[in-house]
């Protein structure tokens, strides 16, 4: 199988694999859910998909990538209830425009763990629940990246690595708090940890910044 182009629909309790050929194409405008799934292919979500998560995602043995392409319109990974999303492989935000999102989303919190990555590629985007919701992320030993994009990380406690480099962006917002395992990091880069709606951040881990960086905290009210 090459590559094979999905629309709406549920795949619930299976894997989801490829033999040889680069992966599956989740098409613009649409939706659909995976259901207690292992991914064991890459995937591409185009501009305006929205994929649910239900009951945990575990990206498999070959390492394979989500391509989240937007080119104006929301395009979201995005986990209902508590779960985990876990395994080895990575989620890229690419496309044209920064409005792809990993997010929790309805009650409950997403747990991210280590083997996971998300990080920038063409454009950035967004992990963490919405501006007017407060679902919990957990970032569990895991990496965000920002390299070259700003990527906005909100509402969470990161216990993994959070990094920005080669004139990236990086936008810490709502409540979160740097746990003892945390680690974040500027290269050439921005940090931004900005407090909205009167909420606020905590650090017992490592913050730290190359002195081509800028820092700035700030409140919007």
């Amino acid at each position: 199988i090459h590559r094979r182009r999905g629309v709406g629909g549920t795949i619930r309790n299976g894997t989801l694999a490829v033999a040889g050929g680069p992966g599956f194409v989740l098409p613009a405008v649409s939706s659909g859910t995976f259901d207690g799934v292992l991914l064991d292919a890459g995937i591409t979500l185009n501009n305006n998909y929205s994929l649910t998560i239900l009951n945990g995602l575990t990206l498999g043995g070959s390492n394979p990538t989500i391509e989240i392409n937007s080119t104006g319109s929301f395009t979201d990974l995005q986990f209902n209830g508590t779960q985990t999303f876990g395994g080895t492989g990575s989620v890229v935000f690419n496309g044209t425009s920064p409005f792809g999102r990993v997010l929790p989303n309805n009650t409950g919190t997403l747990t991210i763990a280590p083997g996971i990555s998300i990080a920038s590629g063409t454009t950035g985007g967004v992990v963490g629940s919405t501006v007017n919701t407060r679902q919990t992320l957990i970032q569990n030993g895991s990496t965000i990246t920002a390299s070259g994009q700003v990527i906005t990380v909100r509402n969470f406690t990161n216990e993994g690595t959070i990094q920005a480099n080669t004139g990236a962006t990086l936008d810490l917002t709502d409540t979160w708090a740097n746990a003892a395992t945390g680690i974040i990091t500027a290269d050439a880069s921005t940090l931004n940890t900005n407090d909205v709606q009167a909420d606020s951040w905590t650090n017992a881990g490592s913050i730290s910044t190359t002195t081509s960086s800028t820092v700035t905290t700030q409140r919007q009210t």
